[in-house]
């Protein structure tokens, strides 16, 4: 997959710290996108996804794993098993394109 999601600017982080503050659950898909798009893994545990909230200075959901299991409940991730005791999630095509869509049509401000 290409890095077009991210393109426009120079690294995730100046990406990320755009994002609305609020929008905790297109976080949750930004993480994932990136993943997918820049490192080639489609498969992120919870703490991975922490570890890139913490990074982009994102603060952190009370119930991350609750924030998965709804965008799973609506199509967006898939559970894949568990690996190490963590449950593996994936970024699912329907996820991938309705991020893709938010990103598109939001202004740094909106996305």
């Amino acid at each position: 997959m290409s890095s077009d999601l991210f393109a426009e600017v120079p690294s995730w982080e100046e990406r990320a710290s755009e994002m609305r503050k609020n929008n905790t659950t297109l976080r949750v898909m930004a993480v994932l996108a990136y993943r997918l798009e820049f490192e080639n893994v489609n498969r992120t545990d919870t703490s991975q996804i922490s570890d890139y909230f913490r990074r982009v200075q994102w603060p952190l959901p009370q119930n991350l794993s609750s924030i998965a299991n709804h965008l799973a409940s609506r199509g967006s991730i898939t559970r894949l098993g568990i690996e190490d005791g963590r449950k593996q999630w994936a970024l699912t095509k329907k996820g991938y394109q309705a991020f893709k869509a938010v990103i598109a049509q939001a202004t740094p401000q909106e996305a």
